[in-house]
């Protein structure tokens, strides 16, 4: 608003001292011990993998995914991470063209390799949820995929 000249008016002003916490609403970050009120394993093996998704319904949605489309999403996902990382590196390269990494320049096979190792045999599940959604209604859709194991 600023830069179109209006961020004196009265409206701009309301929205520039509320944008902040709006912001910061889209990176909530709780803790485990506060989450689940101390009652948390140390550790666990994994043998389901639900990739959520937030949606406009307001009802919690879960469905049995194939495993290989569940890697290649997250794989996609950790790569659109990884794009301000790889930026640099292709940069370098072309400042260095006779400087190479092997490891870098085969990121995209190794990860994509390791996600599908480790989910192979693995339940996996696709869980769309509403935003914001309360932890108790998330546990109770998802508890009965636990309820052997605990």
């Amino acid at each position: 608003l600023k830069k179109a000249g209006l961020g004196k008016s009265f409206p701009s002003m309301i929205l520039n001292k509320a944008m902040p916490p709006f912001k910061r609403q889209l990176n909530i970050r709780v803790s485990p011990d506060k989450l689940f009120n101390n009652q948390q394993l140390k550790s666990a093996g994994i043998d389901k993998i639900i990739l959520s998704f937030s949606h406009s319904a307001s009802t919690f949605r879960l469905e049995t995914g194939k495993t290989a489309d569940i890697a290649k999403q997250i794989f996609t996902s950790n790569s659109f991470e990884q794009i301000p990382f790889l930026e640099l590196y292709k940069t370098y390269k072309f400042a260095f063209p006779n400087h190479t990494n092997s490891f870098l320049d085969n990121i995209d096979e190794h990860q994509y390799s390791l996600l599908k190792k480790a989910f192979a045999g693995k339940e996996t599940y696709l869980l769309h949820h509403p935003y914001p959604f309360k932890f108790e209604d998330l546990f109770n859709k998802l508890k009965h995929l636990s309820q052997n194991k605990i």
